[in-house]
């Protein structure tokens, strides 16, 4: 089963029996609304998949106020990894695998690295989503929190970390605002050059890497929109 397929039918799940259209970041097919399986058999099946991401190896899914359905899955010596799944807006699937179905290694399957990789699509960098989960929540205060910290990662994958270290704060101010309620970004110290002793509120920044470079851009955004009180964590040396 191709993942085209393999989405496809999940579609059926998300919408109890009624097969949807598709679309592929890099191509698009658009299915026929066919009814595939009856209401009763796509509740029975996404019933089972609850218990999947509730207690087995999709456990790693689940998300607090967000309910999602889905499935792991590893082929024989690791050749292939995936994870399906959907919640109340999204279906999507992710693999993960090698052009010449070479194994991806002894302790890679679809719970350590297909459905991480499926967490961070389905998350605050869709400003909609993003939104739509805040209003239904209904918080009094919003914090985003989420970076990648990773300063190799950050160095090898800069469109990616520019993307969730820098948009989804754009995309958090834009929903602080439209509900009204403050913002909490945390900051990084690692705006800061690190040549000397000591630094402050009052300090230049001037941050070098590609990790501190898209913290810094996104600190900037928010004191440019909102009011703020500026907090910077400093991880290097927090004891």
């Amino acid at each position: 089963m191709c993942i085209r397929d393999r989405v496809g039918a999940y579609t059926a799940l998300f919408s109890n029996g009624q097969f949807q259209g598709l679309n592929l970041i890099s191509d698009s097919y658009n299915g026929f609304e066919d009814i595939v399986i009856s209401e009763e058999i796509a509740m029975e099946i996404k019933d089972m998949l609850s218990e999947a991401v509730n207690t087995g190896t999709g456990r790693n899914a689940l998300v607090k106020n967000t309910k999602i359905i889905g499935k792991t899955g590893t082929t024989n010596d690791s050749v292939s990894t995936w994870f399906s799944g959907f919640h109340k807006d999204l279906v999507t699937t992710v693999w993960v695998g090698t052009d010449d179905f070479t194994s991806l290694g002894n302790k890679e399957f679809g719970s350590t690295i297909a459905l991480p990789i499926w967490l961070n699509y389905m998350d605050f960098r869709d400003r909609e989503l993003y939104l739509k989960d805040v209003e239904e929540f209904k918080p009094n205060y919003l914090f985003h929190l989420g970076a990648f910290t990773n300063l190799e990662f950050c160095e090898k994958n800069k469109n990616k970390t520019y993307i969730t270290n820098t948009l989804s704060v754009e995309n958090a101010v834009f929903v602080a605002n439209k509900l009204d309620i403050p913002l909490l970004y945390i900051s990084t110290a690692g705006i800061f050059d690190g040549k000397q002793d000591k630094y402050d509120d009052w300090s230049d920044p001037n941050p070098l890497g590609v990790y501190a470079r898209t913290k810094y851009m996104a600190e900037k955004f928010v004191q440019r929109i909102l009011p703020f009180d500026r907090f910077r964590w400093d991880w290097w040396n927090s004891r």
